[in-house]
C-alpha cells in the first residue's frame, strides 16, 4: 500500500504545477465602464490540453522550452466566422526606391485606417494648402486629387477611390456632416449627416470607411453605442444597429480588413471582453471573455491582413504591456505575451505617429509603436526599425512584406515620403537570437 501511495504522489506532482499569470500595461487609466447594452450569454469555457506527463531531461542537458500556448482559455460565444482579408493583396512596389515631395507641417501624410498601400499626401503652397493628391505606393501612380483648405481630419478608403472630411461648425471643433469625395475627379459625391451632438453623452467616436461604397460612423451613447452604415453614392442610410461596450476611442474598435466586420474591445470592472459584429446586418456574432488580470485600457485592436487572426495590445493595472491574439474562425486564443516594463517605456521616440500596434504582413508578428517588432511564437522584441527623422518618429506603413513607406528628412524641412526596404537578413539574424 505504501509503495502505491508513493507511486501516486510521484505521478500527479508534475501534474500540479501552477501556471505563470500574465498581463501587461502603459500607464493611464479608464473611467469605469457601465453596464452593455447587449448582455454577454452564457458561454461554455473551451479548454486547451492538458499537461502531460514527461521524463526529466539528462543531468548535463538543458531542457528544451516548450512550444509556445497560449497560458489561458477564453469563455466563447458564437459561431465560426469567415475571415476577412484584404480585398487587394498587397503586391511588391514596383519602384522599391520610390519618394514624393510633401510639405511640412502636421500630418502632411495620411494613410487609410486599414491596412493597405493607399496615401493621401498635402498639396499646398507656401502661402496655403490647396488639398490632397491620392496616391497608390505599389505602383507610385497619382489617383486624384480633392480640394480642401483644411489639415484637419480625413478618411481614405482602401481602395483610394473616396476620400471624406468632416464639416466643423465655425469656431469649434463639432461635426455638422461629412463630405464624401470621389479621388478620380476630385468632385463631392455626397454629404453624410455624421455630426456630433450637443451632449457630451452622445458624441461621435468612430468614423471610417467599411466595405465597398460603405462608411460607418458610430456614436457613443449611455451603455453602448450606435452604429450608422451610410451609402456613400447616395447619402443614405443603410442600416442602425446597437454595439455593446463603452465606445471611449478609436483604439478600442477595429473595421476587418474586407471591411465586413466590427471589432469592440471593453472593459468593465476587471472583466474584459470582445465583441464582433457584422456590418450589414448588425448582428453580434462572436463575444470573446478573455480570462486576464484586471485590465485598464485597450491601446490597439488590429486584424491580420488576411483577416484571420485579430489582437489587442492591452495595458493592466501593474504596468504592464500585454499582446494577445485570438484565431477570428474560432475565436480561440493563439497567442499571449508579457512585456515588463511597458513597451512604451523601451521606445526612444516618445512623439510617435502611426497605431500603438499593427501585424506583420506575412503575420509572423507585429510592429508595436510603429517602431518595434514583435515575434508571433516567443514573444519577444527582436528588432528596432532605425529611425528616417532625427525629430519625429513618422508613421510607418507596410506595401508589401519587405516594404515600407514612411517620411523622411530632418524634421519639417525637405520631407519625402519614401518607400524603404526591409533589411531582410539583418531581421532574420536578430529573431534568431
Amino acid at each position: 500500500m505504501r509503495v502505491r501511495f508513493l507511486l501516486a504522489v510521484s505521478l500527479l506532482g508534475p501534474m500540479l504545477g501552477v501556471l505563470p499569470g500574465c498581463c501587461c500595461g502603459i500607464p493611464g487609466t479608464k473611467p469605469a465602464a457601465k453596464t452593455p447594452q447587449q448582455p454577454v450569454s452564457p458561454a461554455p469555457i473551451v479548454k486547451g490540453p492538458g499537461p502531460t506527463e514527461k521524463p526529466p531531461p539528462p543531468a548535463d542537458k538543458k531542457p528544451k522550452p516548450p512550444d509556445p500556448k497560449p497560458k489561458t482559455d477564453d469563455e466563447l460565444d458564437g459561431a465560426k466566422l469567415e475571415p476577412d482579408p484584404l480585398r487587394q493583396p498587397l503586391l511588391p512596389p514596383t519602384d522599391p526606391k520610390a519618394s514624393l515631395l510633401v510639405p511640412g507641417g502636421n500630418g502632411p501624410v495620411r494613410h487609410p485606417r486599414r491596412p493597405g498601400p493607399i496615401a493621401a499626401v498635402m498639396s499646398a503652397t507656401k502661402q496655403k494648402m490647396l488639398g490632397w493628391d491620392v496616391w497608390n505606393l505599389q505602383s507610385m501612380k497619382r489617383l486624384g486629387s480633392v480640394p480642401s483648405s483644411t489639415a484637419g481630419e480625413v478618411f481614405l478608403s482602401p481602395d483610394g477611390m473616396y476620400l471624406a472630411m468632416p464639416v466643423v461648425k465655425p469656431k469649434g471643433y463639432k461635426w455638422t456632416s461629412v463630405e464624401v469625395y470621389t479621388v478620380a475627379d476630385g468632385k463631392l459625391l455626397s454629404t453624410l449627416k455624421v455630426k456630433d451632438g450637443d451632449n457630451p453623452a452622445k458624441q461621435n467616436w468612430i468614423a471610417d470607411f467599411a466595405g465597398p461604397g460603405q462608411f460607418l460612423s458610430l456614436e457613443r451613447h449611455d451603455a453602448g453605442g450606435e452604429a450608422k452604415v451610410w451609402d456613400v453614392k447616395t447619402g443614405a442610410p443603410i442600416s442602425t444597429f446597437k454595439t455593446a461596450g463603452d465606445i471611449v476611442d478609436r483604439m478600442w474598435t477595429e473595421v476587418s480588413p474586407g471591411g465586413r466586420y466590427l471589432a469592440i474591445y471593453h472593459v468593465e470592472g476587471p472583466k474584459s471582453f470582445v465583441y464582433v459584429y457584422e456590418v450589414a446586418t448588425g448582428k453580434l456574432v462572436r463575444t470573446i471573455h478573455p480570462k486576464l488580470p484586471t485590465i485598464t485600457q485597450c491601446a490597439a485592436l488590429t486584424f491580420s491582413y488576411d483577416g484571420k487572426e485579430l489582437a489587442a495590445l492591452v495595458l493592466d493595472d501593474q504596468s504592464r504591456s500585454h499582446v494577445q491574439a485570438w484565431d477570428f474562425e474560432t475565436g480561440k486564443r493563439t497567442a499571449e505575451h508579457t512585456f515588463t516594463p511597458a513597451l512604451p517605456a523601451t521606445i526612444k521616440e516618445q512623439r510617435s505617429y502611426g497605431r500603438a500596434l499593427e501585424w506583420l504582413p506575412d503575420r509572423s508578428g507585429w510592429l508595436a509603436l510603429g517602431q518595434l517588432m514583435i515575434d508571433r511564437e516567443r514573444g519577444h522584441v527582436f528588432w528596432t526599425v532605425p529611425k528616417e527623422d532625427a525629430d519625429i518618429a513618422w508613421e510607418r506603413r507596410f506595401v508589401d512584406a519587405n516594404h515600407y513607406a514612411t517620411i523622411v528628412g530632418q524634421s519639417t524641412k525637405q520631407l519625402r515620403l519614401q518607400i524603404i526596404a526591409l533589411p531582410r537578413d539583418e531581421i532574420a539574424a536578430a529573431r534568431k537570437k
